[in-house]
């Protein structure tokens, strides 16, 4: 049992999850590190289809992320998405991403 914010939960606290590093691979790709050591996949083709994403239809702006405390941004902060749905939207990274000239390598990286 913990209290956070005066409300006590059942369990075990658990660390807030963040973004710690981030970088495009290819088409709607990126590669995420969280706070937890963890690399995912992340395809952004899957928040298609929710009307707040779709600016991120343009690669341009899909390119044009930020971590901003922890939270990946895009359009100046007008569009995120929550660290724990990011995580569940993202697949487990265990080996480079690699098609069939080797591996692709990132367009972009940012690191907080």
């Amino acid at each position: 049992m913990y209290e956070l914010n005066g409300i006590v939960y059942a369990g075990e606290a658990t660390p807030e999850l963040k973004v710690t590093a981030a970088r495009v691979t290819n088409d709607w790709m990126m590669l995420i590190t969280f706070s937890n050591g963890e690399t995912r996949i992340f395809d952004g083709t899957r928040l298609w289809g929710k009307p707040v994403y779709e600016p991120l239809h343009s690669q341009n702006v899909f390119n044009d992320f930020a971590i901003d405390h922890g939270i990946l941004t895009w359009d100046n902060g007008r569009i995120d998405i929550g660290t724990n749905n990011l995580y569940e939207l993202c697949y487990p990274y265990d080996a480079p991403i690699t098609d069939g000239n080797g591996i692709i390598r990132p367009q972009r990286e940012l690191v907080h």
